[in-house]
This record gives C-alpha cells, structure tokens and sequence, in this order.
C-alpha cells in the first residue's frame, strides 16, 4: 500500500514490495527479492534473491544474493545469512 513504482520498472517473479516503497523509473528488481517498508530505488539494479532492509535508500547496484541495508545502501552479508537458509 502507498506503494509506487515508476516508469519502465522491471520486477522479477515471486518479489515481496512492502509498503510505502518507491522504486524510480528504469530500476530493475530481480527474481524472489524482499524490499522491507520505506525503502527506496533510486534507477539501481537489485539482483535476484536480495533482501534490502525497511528505510533504506538504494543508490547502487545491488549484487544478487545480498541482504544490504542503510541509507545509502550497502551490502552487508549474503541474504541465505540472514535467514540461516539457502535461497535459491
């Protein structure tokens, strides 16, 4: 909800977007990504099976598997890391 995603915005399949979410246009989403509440994409790429924290401001690319959090943005550990689990 309050969510909004601009123009030319790809989101991969099975993608998690919480509320309140701005995604600019031409960014890219991959694949099986949780985006937490508040967080902002700002024409970056996001890799599949990424879990960007809630209030975080996304001003580069993100590789895919990364759990990355803060404003800006910054890869912190591998997403499987977070949740103790393989996402594939």
């Amino acid at each position: 909800s309050h969510s909004h995603i601009g123009h030319d915005v790809k989101i991969g399949d099975y993608s998690i977007i919480g509320p309140g979410v701005m995604v600019s246009g031409y960014a890219s989403i991959g694949n099986e990504c949780i985006l937490g509440a508040g967080v902002q994409v700002n024409n970056k790429n996001i890799g599949k099976n990424c879990i960007i924290q809630s209030g975080s401001v996304v001003l580069s690319h993100i590789s895919a598997g990364m759990y990355a959090a803060g404003n800006p943005c910054k890869e912190i550990c591998a997403a499987e890391l977070v949740y103790n689990i393989k996402m594939n």
